[in-house]
């Protein structure tokens, strides 16, 4: 992935966010079983980490279901997005239970580990 600088010798790049959260994962896990659930996660994953290939995005961090992801384009994120949405349906989740949230930033570091304020304090609403 190539990020572009967002001023020449700034030392930032442009680049978007995309977080997937699975709403009522505790829930759904309790009704179907843990075992269950991990197989369930473990496609879900699959799914997402093979639109991620597909669309040029860049896993940065998983929390148990959630997942943050960087991406060069804001395009490449939203279309990304729609296909996780779009899998998860596949999966059996609802629709509505998969939270989708965006947001093009200037980062410092474009290293695949980035971490820290500069991802994770973007505003939330």
């Amino acid at each position: 992935m190539r990020l572009r600088r967002q001023r020449e010798g700034s030392g930032r790049f442009l680049t978007t966010i995309l977080f997937v959260d699975i709403v009522g994962s505790t829930e759904l896990a309790s009704a179907i079983g843990d075992a269950a659930w991990q197989i369930l996660l473990g496609r879900y994953y699959a799914a997402v980490r093979d639109r991620l290939k597909r669309l040029g995005g860049r896993q940065i961090e998983t929390a148990g279901d959630g997942l943050f992801a960087a991406f060069d384009a804001s395009a490449e994120a939203i279309t990304c997005a729609l296909a996780i949405r779009d899998a998860a349906t596949e999966l059996g989740f609802a629709t509505s239970s998969v939270v989708l949230a965006l947001i093009a930033q200037a980062i410092r570091d474009r290293r695949a580990d980035q971490r820290g304020t500069e991802i994770t304090s973007f505003p939330r609403q």
